[in-house]
C-alpha cells in the first residue's frame, strides 16, 4: 500500500474528491474516513513500470482535475465577495 497525504483544512473532501476523478479514469484508490486526507494506491506485487507509468499518468490527471475545479470555485467565490 501506498499512502499520499493531502494536507489543509479541506484534506479530506481533497482525497474524496480525487478518489471520484480516479475512479472516471479507471483507477481505483481508497480513500475513506479512517484516514482523512489520505488516498492509498493498492498496486499488485508484480506492477510492472509500464504499469507503474499508466497508473501515476491517470493519479496525475485527476489531481490536476481536483485542482482546476478547486481553482474554478475559488475565482467564482473571489467574484462574488
Amino acid at each position: 500500500m501506498i499512502g499520499l497525504g493531502l494536507s489543509g483544512p479541506s484534506a479530506p473532501a481533497l482525497a474524496v474528491a480525487v478518489r471520484q476523478e480516479c475512479l472516471q479514469r479507471g483507477l481505483i484508490v481508497d480513500a475513506d474516513a479512517r484516514t482523512p486526507g489520505a488516498v492509498r494506491l493498492l498496486p499488485p506485487l508484480t506492477l510492472t513500470g509500464e504499469q507503474a507509468d499508466a497508473v501515476l499518468e491517470r493519479f496525475a490527471e485527476a489531481l490536476a482535475a481536483v485542482d482546476r475545479a478547486g481553482s474554478g470555485r475559488a475565482a467564482a467565490a473571489a467574484g462574488h465577495a
